[in-house]
């Protein structure tokens, strides 16, 4: 199950959306409430199939309707990060908040990256900082840094 979410998270964020917008699709304003509220709900229910299918359908809404504001699940996708017991749930998490692009998502992203007690949560959250650019996860020996293989700049010395 883990390993499933994971793949499909990552091939998600790398691949193209399985939805093509064709501009005849717009969403009403009740219809976009309703995503809202619906998401909102689910992404706070004790079941994980139900948090991690809203998970998706986060990502998914980015891919195929961007111009929708989904900062209103942010905090939500925060609290999943930190505070899940399953780890592909959290890692499902990071790629919603990378989505939704936000710098308070980015900052959860980076500290699940550094403190996280999971070794696959923290080398999956440091590759997304990557993603958005940054080479280099800020915080001194983070947990993904051993495991994925990256060696620090500080330590590398210039050969001769």
């Amino acid at each position: 199950m883990n390993a499933m979410i994971i793949a499909l998270a990552f091939s998600l964020l790398t691949g193209s959306p399985t939805i093509q917008p064709t501009g005849d699709e717009n969403l009403t304003e009740t219809q976009i409430e309703q995503i809202r509220v619906n998401i909102s709900r689910n992404l706070k229910h004790r079941i994980t199939n139900i948090r991690a299918n809203s998970l998706q359908l986060l990502i998914d809404l980015h891919s195929s309707h961007p111009e929708m504001d989904l900062s209103f699940a942010q905090i939500p996708t925060m609290h999943i990060l930190k505070h899940d017991d399953d780890e592909g749930l959290r890692i499902l998490a990071a790629v919603a908040l990378f989505h939704i692009g936000d710098r308070r998502g980015r900052y959860a992203v980076q500290r699940r990256a550094v403190y996280d007690e999971s070794q696959r949560v923290a080398r999956q959250c440091t590759r997304l900082f990557r993603y958005w650019g940054i080479r280099d996860v800020p915080g001194h020996g983070f947990a993904g840094a051993a495991a994925d293989g990256v060696a620090d700049s500080a330590k590398m010395a210039p050969e001769s």
